[in-house]
């Protein structure tokens, strides 16, 4: 089931580089870590106390809301879609809905069949 709009909670590391997604209950054996971005690094971190998250021993166990959106609204550059674009796909040929929209010769765009807007499912690939 496709939920575009996903609350989660996540454990913040020491330095606010990565957050790892827990389930619960939470196991120490869970590796699941992921890159974040903060605006102004600007995250909760164990030494001010954690904000509104729950304070852990090694970092912050915080709420998060996770949200797909378009990310581009006119045809990305090579340069854009490997510097803006962080989360990969699996291969195409796993996906017989997708097909190539739009081809630049250095970026390539998929889309479900049929589609030929930017959409959240789009896929953008480099050449």
């Amino acid at each position: 089931v496709h939920n575009p709009n996903l609350d989660i909670n996540s454990v913040l590391s020491a330095e606010g580089k990565t957050l790892q997604q827990v389930h619960q209950p939470v196991s120490p054996w869970n590796k699941n870590f992921f890159k974040v971005k903060w605006d102004a690094d600007d995250f909760p971190s164990v030494e001010d106390g954690c904000g509104t998250c729950t304070t852990l021993a090694d970092g912050c166990l915080c709420d998060v809301s996770v949200a797909n959106q378009v990310h581009f609204e006119v045809f990305p550059t090579v340069d854009q879609v490997i510097s803006e674009l962080k989360v990969g796909s699996i291969p195409l040929e796993w996906m017989p809905e997708y097909s190539m929209v739009q081809d630049t010769g250095g970026v390539q765009m998929f889309n479900k069949s049929g589609s030929t807007n930017y959409a959240v499912d789009t896929i953008f690939g480099v050449t």
